[in-house]
């Protein structure tokens, strides 16, 4: 839209295909993995992808940027992401972990206003090389 003058300007996560726009970067931001309390030791702080249960990974639908960035992030491909579970919405996925369906990754930005009354969810850093997103 801002190619074809319909807008002026946008924000977005990157990746994503900028060529030709002039761009800068004004945020910078890592991944969580948010898990039912009791399926998540309490002693755990960081988890790496390859401590990741992926077949109780729940992410957005395919399509979502955020779903990619996750995957980019987690160095996962979507076949290695099996758990038959996704959503449209953030905030689904996390009813869906309080339930004891599965695990989530949640950007930063989003992780006070998801998690702050679900008392039943934990957040461990995922330590991957990062920003995990920009």
């Amino acid at each position: 839209m801002v190619r074809n003058g319909d807008i002026d300007t946008a924000i977005l996560a990157l990746p994503y295909a900028i060529d030709g726009l002039m761009s800068f970067e004004f945020w910078q931001e890592d991944f969580y993995w948010v898990s039912h309390k009791d399926q998540c030791p309490s002693q755990l702080r960081e988890i790496t992808s390859e401590q990741l249960k992926t077949e109780k990974l729940m992410l957005l639908k395919d399509g979502h940027c955020l779903k990619d960035h996750a995957l980019a992030a987690c160095k996962l491909q979507t076949a290695q992401q099996e758990s038959g579970f996704d959503s449209a919405s953030l905030h689904t996925l996390i009813q869906m972990v309080a339930g004891k369906l599965g695990t989530t990754l949640v950007p930063q930005m989003a992780l006070d206003q998801l998690i702050n009354s679900e008392s039943e969810l934990r957040a461990v850093h995922l330590n991957e090389p990062g920003p995990h997103r920009k």
